[in-house]
């Protein structure tokens, strides 16, 4: 069931179309590397901030920007998985 699911998949337009650019394939992949860069550069300070460091630094400008961000990140991971 699981090798079907593969091999239609292998077939659709958009996998020859990564298969056949030089560039849509290392492009896609840059871009899930950089939602998941996102998502973890912004997940780890945000939980130092929530343990106590930087405790100059107000919470709640810290939180919308980093949430977004890591947002951002998630999205562009899942799209370009």
């Amino acid at each position: 069931m699981i090798g079907e699911w593969l091999v239609a998949l292998e077939a659709t337009a958009l996998a020859g179309a990564l298969r056949s650019s030089v560039w849509a394939y290392p492009l896609v992949n840059a871009a899930h590397i950089l939602g998941v860069a996102l998502l973890v550069g912004a997940i780890v300070p945000l939980d130092l901030r929530l343990l106590g460091a930087w405790r100059s630094v107000p919470l709640a400008p810290f939180w919308r920007v980093l949430t977004r961000t890591a947002g951002a990140g998630l999205v562009l991971a899942i799209v370009f998985g």
